[in-house]
């Protein structure tokens, strides 16, 4: 994971400074609304392997890729091409960017950092405002990179899935100091359930919240049309949520152009444990026990939440509009996309999305987005996509569609701008040729005929080229099920993204859990704060006020335990620091503001408190998110000598209020501490 630059001396751990107390400045808490006492001591976490869940995460190859605001580019250029106008690395399908950057000098300098110039750069080229300025150069997983900061850079993201429906107006509130998520969610389903018993009087559950009318639906009423809701028992006879359990053949999309949540239901349905925890056992479709309300839960923001709703789903003719199952009397599909949708507001909050916040929302894990090209890409790439099917990551892919409004199969079977879930990998060899050939196995969550017609599909010559025992292992199925099998060259040139999710990090890159005896093996903390307006919303480095923003220290105490042969690893630590914006809805004629979000890393001699704009920009910037972006999460891995660091989230605009959360993942100790805002005219 290193990249060849020279390494700066290990940092001392300020331990004298835990209780040192704040002196004459004033400092503004991110959860209160008043000034703090001197004394306060700001919020602390002491995490440890021994207290954190039974996460994994399959690490990234050495060399493979370098990371922009939690994207990761596979094999970018080693030289920045000299032109400003050079394009950015392409983004997943469905997505379209603009740059929007400020021209304001920039109010926040960062001294330069002790290492070496020679990274890796990013492949993007950041725009310098005075000629003889240094662009931002940040090698793949090494946070002490040379950083020197001229302006920041913002990428907008918009979905292109709508299909001609109006974009909704967006909403911009304050945030809510008990990070309430207003819509969907039912604070207490132990209290709802025995609340309902004992006024229903018998009769079926009907959700006030989420109405069995054109509401739930589009806003284009044409499209509304000859609906009907009906129950489960209104479609078919004997109607179970699950028919000998849940598989991936499960899912198949419908009408709603949501393949980014159904390709990541299909990718999470063999994971039985999970299946449990999202939808909560014994819950019926026919009496006795049925009520007509069904439980799902889905991780938000940083816990997990319980989402109620009826079973009254949109038909036409009789047949499911939207998600449902292979099996026709399986409805455990179409009722978790309803309480997703409900989640989002409406059907339509569905339509257009990111696979990697799906993934997050099923699971509570990390997603990672990779992007490649047929030339770029390297070996070791396969080998991730390979150890994270054996590990049983999630993963998910997809190729990037410039005309999304004509999303349909190519000759070969494949849809651009549409979302497929990766399904296993798998080595063989051809006899005659004396060839290994790598092979991945993918899924079209429209579950039909629209499948890959190359080599190694379903009817595929190639098939014959190997031996009978790779044959009955790999089982090519030749059905119309939309699933089917691909060499990963051809997979190459038919895709350019790929998500993959996992639950925790695999630090000594294994390929399996890092855990202990008492089951644990890495540490994982997360805070919350706020970015509030005139108080704590700052903005970038391109305004005075970016010092106002939030702060967040995390000390380092250990170097990890020797996993590579790369010197450069030796006496650092492994992070990986996400940032994820609160997004919800609160009313569903109005969608949630996505900002443009990032963060910087900063050395500090007192992770106690708070920096001030004169420590700031006297003090070395060691890492940094990369472009904002209006993603939901961004996030990167970094490697640090053991000390004291300070993060600094915030929004690309100033006075753009919002809630946030950070996470961290380490493999070793580490003390993590919510600082608060500085606020003060001290320098």
């Amino acid at each position: 994971m290193g990249c060849g630059a020279s390494s700066p001396a290990p940092l001392k751990t300020q331990n004298d400074t835990y209780g040192r107390r704040y002196g004459k400045l004033n400092y503004r808490n991110n959860y209160q609304q008043g000034y703090q006492p001197q004394n306060h001591q700001p919020q602390q976490i002491y995490y440890s392997s021994n207290s954190s869940p039974n996460y994994w995460y399959p690490n990234q190859p050495p060399g493979l890729a370098s990371y922009n605001h939690g994207i990761a580019v596979i094999n970018p250029p080693l030289v920045r091409p000299a032109k400003s106008e050079t394009s950015a690395p392409p983004l997943p399908a469905g997505m379209r960017t603009k740059t929007n950057s400020s021209t304001t000098k920039p109010a926040i300098k960062t001294k330069k950092s002790r290492t070496s110039p020679k990274s890796k750069p990013t492949g993007k080229k950041v725009k310098s405002k005075e000629p003889s300025s240094k662009s931002l150069s940040q090698p793949a997983g090494n946070g002490n990179a040379s950083l020197s900061i001229d302006k920041d850079e913002a990428e907008l993201w918009k979905t292109g899935e709508l299909s001609g429906e109006p974009e909704p107006v967006e909403e911009l509130e304050e945030p809510h100091p008990d990070h309430a998520l207003i819509l969907g969610v039912t604070e207490d389903y132990e209290a709802f359930k025995k609340k309902f018993k004992s006024i229903s009087d018998g009769k079926l559950y009907e959700d006030p919240d989420f109405p069995a009318d054109n509401s739930s639906l589009f806003r284009d009423e044409n499209k509304n049309d000859n609906t009907e809701w009906k129950r489960p028992f209104e479609i078919c006879e004997k109607p179970r949520m699950f028919v000998d359990g849940t598989s991936r053949e499960d899912v198949v999309q419908g009408e709603l152009a949501d393949c980014w949540f159904l390709a990541s239901c299909a990718g999470i349905a063999p994971h039985k444990d999970l299946i449990k925890k999202i939808i909560p056992e014994y819950q019926s479709l026919c009496p006795p026990n049925y009520i007509g309300a069904i439980h799902f839960r889905f991780w938000r923001f940083g816990r997990w939440v319980d989402v109620v709703i009826d079973d009254r789903l949109p038909t036409r003719n009789n047949k499911l509009r939207f998600a449902s199952s292979s099996e026709t009397n399986e409805f455990w599909p179409a009722l978790m996309e309803k309480a997703y949708a409900k989640l989002n507001g409406t059907y339509l909050g569905l339509a257009g999305g990111m696979a990697a916040d799906a993934f997050v929302d099923l699971t509570g894990g990390l997603s990672e987005v990779f992007l490649f090209t047929q030339e770029s890409v390297s070996p070791d790439f396969y080998c991730m996509l390979y150890q994270g099917i054996k590990t049983q990551a999630f993963l998910s892919c997809s190729q990037k569609n410039p005309n999304w409004k004509n999303v349909t199969a190519d000759d070969s079977g494949i849809v651009s701008g549409h979302a497929y879930t990766i399904t296993d990998a798998q080595v063989v060899y051809l006899e005659k040729k004396k060839k290994v050939v790598k092979l991945l196995r993918v899924r079209n969550p429209w579950g039909n005929a629209t499948e890959w017609q190359g080599d190694w599909s379903d009817n595929s010559s190639m098939w014959k080229k190997i031996s009978k025992t790779d044959t009955k292992k790999l089982n090519p199925q030749q059905k119309d099920d939309g699933e089917f099998w691909m060499c990963f060259e051809d997979f190459c040139k038919k895709f350019n993204s790929v998500i993959m999710c996992t639950l925790g990090p695999d630090f000594d890159g294994d390929g399996t859990a890092d855990m202990n005896e008492a089951g644990g093996g890495f540490c994982v903390a997360d805070m919350r704060g706020h970015w509030i307006k005139n108080v704590s919303a700052g903005g970038c480095t391109n305004h005075d006020t970016f010092y106002n923003n939030p702060q967040f220290s995390f000390i380092l105490l250990h170097p990890d335990d020797a996993h590579s042969s790369d010197s450069n690893m030796r006496g650092k630590c492994s992070i990986i620091i996400a940032v994820m914006q609160e997004y919800r809805r609160s009313k569903k004629n109005l969608a949630p503001k996505r900002h443009q979000i990032g963060f910087k890393i900063f050395q500090t001699d007192d992770p106690s408190r708070p920096q001030s704009r004169h420590e700031m920009e006297q003090a070395d910037e060691v890492g940094r998110s990369g472009s904002f972006i209006n993603y939901r999460q961004v996030y990167r891995r970094f490697t640090l000598y053991p000390g004291s660091y300070n993060i600094v989230p915030s929004t690309f605009l100033p006075n753009t209020p919002s809630s946030f959360m950070v996470r961290l993942f380490t493999e070793k100790k580490a003390i993590f501490r919510s600082l608060g805002s500085f606020i003060g005219n001290t320098r």
